[in-house]
């Protein structure tokens, strides 16, 4: 019998919104990773991406390390510490992620290949006007086990 993978790539795409500084803009989200799966219930994620601002056409580097507890056979809810903008030194910021995923579709071992996923970002840097300051979005997540 066939053992189930514990490492897996990840593509994931969301679509929401950037807003920084009072300025409010539309963004997609697309980042690329490993999954790793270090129990049962406890993945973690490094990964790194770029947000696109819609309006505008500005890009911003990311990179993240998560840290999911997986539930509902591939399910999860988690968090993280990140780095955005990091390819523009007047404007890059840590950030703490908020996110959760639901499956779609399973492999044969029952782990989530396709989810839905949602996520919010703050800035560190603006703890004190978190109103003015996050990055949200929904779309989907790949793991290609």
């Amino acid at each position: 019998q066939e053992q189930a993978n514990w490492m897996a790539a990840l593509l994931e795409v969301t679509f929401g919104g950037l807003r920084r500084e009072g300025v409010s803009d539309p963004e997609i989200v697309v980042k690329g990773g490993a999954l790793l799966d270090v129990s049962p219930h406890l993945q973690i994620a490094p990964a790194i991406g770029a947000g696109v601002n819609v309006d505008e056409g500005g890009v911003q580097g990311l990179a993240e390390a998560e840290f999911n507890f997986i539930f509902m056979h591939g399910g999860y809810v988690g968090g993280g510490l990140g780095w955005w903008d990091f390819n523009d030194s007047a404007r890059d910021d840590w950030t703490v992620l908020v996110h959760a995923g639901f499956p779609l579709t399973r492999n044969i071992h029952k782990q989530a290949k396709l989810l839905v996923v949602i996520e919010v970002r703050l800035f560190g840097g603006q703890f004190d006007n978190i109103s003015n300051n996050y990055q949200y979005g929904a779309g989907f997540r790949w793991a290609f086990r």
